[in-house]
């Protein structure tokens, strides 16, 4: 298991998948909706549990 922080389009599409899939997951943690934010100049990035090359959790900051 590692945490990857990240902001490369690649993961952040994986992450979308996941919380897309993920019952527990809100629409408050899409990539989109953070990306919209940078418009007030915040900027973001996804902290990911990946085992096996498979997310298994994360989280935005």
């Amino acid at each position: 298991m590692e945490i990857i922080f990240s902001k490369d389009n690649d993961w952040l599409a994986k992450w979308d998948d996941f919380v897309q899939n993920e019952n527990r997951a809100s629409h408050l943690l899409l990539s989109d909706w953070n990306k919209a934010f940078q418009s007030y100049g915040f900027d973001f990035e996804i902290g990911l549990l990946v085992e096996n090359d498979k997310i298994i959790g994360g989280f935005l900051r």
